[in-house]
């Protein structure tokens, strides 16, 4: 490019057409935040990255506890070892793996778009916002596992209890007819 002595301080191309400075300035402009926007992607790639391994760390942790805890898990009598975490984005957690025919389903976080806790797509095989908000709703939902624990905790607590009543009741029955 030769620069000429134009008022407008316009650039003329090598075939002779004038390019004025703003449009320049524009590209230019366009470049930063072309190189701005790689730099943001590769930090988003690590952030990502990182995330993910942490939720693998949380689904080690959490899948064997809450299997325990919540069993067999029917839905429409069909599917079963998953808890919703946001039934309304289709966001779920699969802590006992599923099998059907030649398919299956492993532990780990998953997204449905059927509104059926079955076939989603892995929550690491999803990028962007949709992956950022089901990030959040996961770590609202582990805050509120301890109250969920509790509750199914102290329900069987006191199923518990009745259960020891009723044994006893029936220990004293049996007791009371050897001594008749």
């Amino acid at each position: 490019m030769i620069r000429t002595g134009l008022k407008d301080s316009s650039i003329k191309t090598r075939i002779g057409t004038q390019v004025p400075n703003k449009k320049i300035k524009k590209v230019i402009k366009m470049k930063v935040n072309i190189k701005k926007l790689k730099e943001i992607s590769k930090k988003e790639v690590k952030r990502r990255s990182q995330a993910i391994k942490l939720l693998e760390k949380i689904t080690e942790e959490l899948s064997h506890p809450l299997e325990e805890l919540l069993g067999d898990v029917y839905y429409e009598e069909v599917f079963n070892g998953f808890v919703w975490i946001h039934r309304g984005r289709g966001l779920y957690f699969r802590f006992k793996e599923h099998r059907e025919k030649q398919d299956r389903e492993e532990i780990g976080f998953y997204i449905t778009t059927n509104e059926l806790p079955i076939w989603g797509s892995p929550l690491e095989e999803i990028k962007g916002k949709i992956f950022w908000q089901s990030v959040v709703k996961i770590c609202e939902w582990i805050e509120n596992l301890p109250t969920f624990i509790e509750e199914h905790a102290s329900g069987r607590e006191n199923t518990l209890s009745y259960l020891k009543k009723i044994a006893e009741c029936i220990e004293a029955a049996k007791e009371k007819n050897r001594s008749e």
